[in-house]
């Protein structure tokens, strides 16, 4: 029988039950823990209730078995329209100003289709409006509540709180449907606005914590009919680095983001070589920190591109490469209409509830004008009413709108993996737990029947397992670095050899271009030689004008061997020639970039095996005489250091822009045959009689080779930053945070075990009355611990191996 999510759930809130309640027992006993902060025992009175608290967190997810996506963006990059995009509905209110005064979460609730905002904990906002009550009644501050009354971004604002006489007349614990709900948002905002004029704090300190958010309830058109024994899908709209109080909130943003299954990043398409985004990619950058691979980017409002705007992959590129550096892999990131899909979504969810959209003229059909427009032009009124033509349009212009992409890649793939990556998250904190339980009580334990001098002999020993960890520490970090340094070597090596390699390429290919331009000027040469006295009549102008070519053009078609442009007037051979050059160049960039990518791949892979390997090899001694020696002694304790994960390796895809054909045009004279019996007399005369001089143009076709050998260096030195990048990223970075975290880890774990030692010797000195109680409660509580232990390691593999 397989196992299902539900059994691991099920193991999961087990397991964490009972931690917290040996946890919670060890607090109760007196004795089992000090009162010591400063001191790093294994579990101390404020270690154990940081421990529970996380278990309890931990427990909430893995209820749930949640799904957050964190939101981020500047204030009109399109966040709220993103967010309603994915509702169906517009949960929350598109506005100039900044909408997001703190934190609020979006839940996914099947049924709830009237949306319902639930703000518990309003006390602290309560409080500020009361305050700025009392400012606002005090004679002394009439000049400044003036100034409020009369400023645009303050008067409507002023004035409700002006006309409030008790704060909880105007704060509620919840709100049903989107009027109430947009007024909640609007007096929060302006809460913020107005203290932050009268320099009153706003309590941002009170909503750090992720339960004490406002949230709204309410069914998601889009997840309407997926499988919903994935969980539940929350989103978190998170202030942009725009908006006031961010700043303060900045410490729980991370802390959520980090937590967060996905990270959707919104930024305006129109706006990207602009300074205004600025900020935001400085705080996307600090987000690709905590946010590892589930860092993804809606570049929205594409639907103002036209004709001369770049291809979606183009600009993809554009902002992968030079404005992200790289920190989002490109099949991260979208080109979308958010307010496109907006409308689209809301349409099929207005159809879905109620078979038809909301007449237009009320106030809660007024985006209906700005769909029909969308969908009908200007006669839209003529149409709205069709509902299954509206209907049809509605599914093309959420195709059109290129939201599908975000939907299926990002909001139902988080919400698909949301169940194991709960489950996943709260088998390590389990896991974690009951190994320093174990290793607690067995030191506790185990240090009552042991003398003092035993006890500090013991403790010694631990120190010089200390010193061995960080000298193996030093020897590990010189082998990366060496290894390493011949990595960078290997790619050093294939770049110049591939840059050599393409310009011996270019030389050849303008070789033959040179060649095409030297048979064009042989065969001009050769009608000039062939040219003989002209006769009479209108067929002697083509002679005439190439005469005239050769002889007053010369210097305009002079054939030169070594210079950098090859000249030629066939268009269809100019056309072969580069078609030649440009695939050329692109199949050997592209050979190369595929050998780099798998050697970088492979590198990754090799280096995290021999990390492995050199550290089990190097400390497979320390840590295993730290554990017999300790065993020997009575303490069974069991040191585990964390697994050094792969980390994803950054798509590398080179590309240089296409080589172009310069069309050029010049100007050039040749004599015409004028014609009539006159000029006829005159041509017998004399053949060069009964001509005139005529100007024409002529087109021709120019390739720069410079500009191509340019091109291909700009092109090595992007492969070159790129891959350096890469294995800065995707290498040398994690490998040496992996490494610093494993020995910090293990190091910890030594020093925690030999505290716990060194407060038990605390207690040696005590009575023996004291010893044997003390003893005697331990015993107690650690009876759960063998199979905790067991059960622990069991659900840890079966979470890795399970596979939906």
């Amino acid at each position: 029988m397989s196992i299902t999510i539900q059994d691991l759930q099920a193991e999961a809130i087990r397991l964490i039950d009972l931690e917290i309640k040996i946890l919670q027992q060890m607090e109760e006993a007196p004795g089992v823990l000090i009162d010591d902060s400063q001191q790093k025992q294994t579990f101390n009175k404020e270690s154990t209730k940081k421990r529970i608290e996380i278990l309890e967190g931990e427990r909430k997810k893995v209820q749930k078995l949640e799904a957050v996506i964190a939101v981020v963006g500047t204030m009109k990059a399109g966040k709220s329209t993103t967010i309603n995009a994915i509702i169906g509905s517009e949960i929350l209110p598109n506005r100039e100003l900044a909408m997001t005064a703190i934190p609020t979460l979006i839940r996914h609730t099947i049924g709830q289709i009237e949306p319902i905002l639930e703000f518990n904990h309003k006390t602290p906002v309560d409080n500020l409006l009361s305050k700025i009550i009392k400012f606002a009644n005090d004679k002394k501050n009439a000049s400044a509540i003036e100034y409020l009354k009369k400023s645009p971004l303050t008067k409507e604002s002023i004035s409700w709180i002006l006309n409030s006489t008790k704060s909880k007349d105007d704060y509620k614990s919840k709100y049903t449907g989107t009027n109430e709900i947009f007024s909640f948002l609007k007096k929060l905002n302006d809460l913020v606005r107005i203290s932050k004029e009268i320099g009153i704090e706003f309590p941002f300190n009170e909503y750090k914590d992720i339960d004490k958010i406002p949230v709204i309830n309410v069914e998601f058109f889009s997840l309407k009919e997926f499988n919903q024994t994935h969980g539940q899908l929350t989103l978190l709209d998170t202030p942009g680095p725009d908006e006031y109080g961010q700043e303060h909130l900045k410490p729980m943003l991370q802390d959520q983001l980090r937590k967060s299954s996905a990270v959707l990043t919104v930024l305006d398409y129109t706006h990207l070589n602009s300074n205004s985004n600025v900020d935001v990619n400085n705080e996307i950058k600090e987000i690709a920190s905590i946010a590892e691979n589930r860092l993804y980017a809606i570049l929205n409002k594409f639907d103002n591109k036209d004709a001369n705007s770049q291809k979606p992959e183009d600009i993809i590129n554009f902002v992968a490469n030079d404005l992200m550096g790289g920190i989002i892999p490109k099949n991260h990131i979208f080109t979308v209409s958010s307010k496109y899909a907006y409308l689209a979504n809301r349409a099929r969810h207005e159809l879905s509830k109620n078979s038809q959209l909301p007449n237009y003229e009320n106030e809660d059909g007024s985006w209906v004008e700005d769909f029909g427009d969308k969908a009908f032009g200007s006669r839209w009124k003529k149409y709205i009413n069709n509902i299954a033509e509206v209907k049809d349009v509605a599914n093309e212009i959420w195709k059109n709108s290129l939201f599908d992409n975000v939907l299926k890649n990002v909001i139902e793939a988080s919400h698909k993996e949301a169940p194991r990556l709960a489950i996943a998250s709260a088998s390590s904190q389990i896991k974690s737990v009951s190994t320093d339980l174990g290793n607690f009580f067995s030191v506790m334990t185990g240090s009552l029947t042991k003398d003092i001098k035993e006890l500090q002999e013991q403790a010694s020993e631990l120190d010089t397992q200390i010193k061995k960890i960080e000298s193996t520490k030093i020897n590990i970090s010189n082998h990366l670095e060496k290894t390493i340094h011949n990595l960078d070597l290997q790619i050093s090596n294939k770049i110049t050899n591939t840059r050599n390699e393409l310009l011996s390429e270019i030389t050849s290919l303008f070789k033959k271009g040179k060649d095409i331009e030297s048979e064009e000027y042989e065969k001009a040469i050769a009608i000039l030689s062939k040219k003989k006295s002209r006769k009479s009549g209108p067929l002697n102008i083509v002679v005439k004008a190439v005469d005239d070519l050769l002889n007053k053009d010369k210097e305009k078609i002079l054939f030169k061997p070594n210079a950098s442009i090859i000249r030629i007037e066939d268009k269809q051979k100019a056309e072969e020639l580069i078609k030649e050059i440009s695939e050329s160049i692109s199949g050997k960039i592209q050979l190369s970039g595929v050998w780099l990518k798998n050697q970088v791949a492979l590198s990754i892979e090799n280096l995290t095996d021999e990390f492995s390997n050199i550290v089990e090899e190097e400390l497979k001694n320390t840590i295993s005489n730290t554990e017999k020696s300790m065993n020997k002694s009575g303490f069974f304790i069991k040191l585990t250091p964390p697994e050094i994960e792969e980390d994803s390796l950054i798509s590398i895809k080179i590309k240089i822009s296409d080589v172009n054909i310069n069309k050029k045009q010049e100007t050039y004279t040749y004599e015409a045959w004028e014609g009539g019996w006159f000029n006829n007399i005159l041509n017998k005369i004399n053949s060069n009689w009964g001509y005139t001089t005529k100007t024409s143009t002529r087109d021709y076709f120019e390739v720069d080779i410079n500009s191509i050998r340019n091109k291909i260096e700009k092109g090595i030195e992007l492969i070159f930053s790129q891959v350096n990048t890469s294995v800065s990223q995707s290498i040398k970075q994690p490998l040496q945070e992996s490494s610093e975290e494993y020995f910090q880890n293990l190091k910890e774990q030594i020093e925690k075990i030999q505290e716990d030692i060194l407060q038990s010797m605390e207690n040696k000195r005590k009575s023996e009355d004291y010893q044997s109680s003390l003893l005697t409660k331990l015993i107690e509580i650690q009876k759960p611990l063998l199979d905790l232990s067991a059960d622990s390691e069991e659900l840890s593999k079966a979470i890795k191996e399970y596979k939906q």
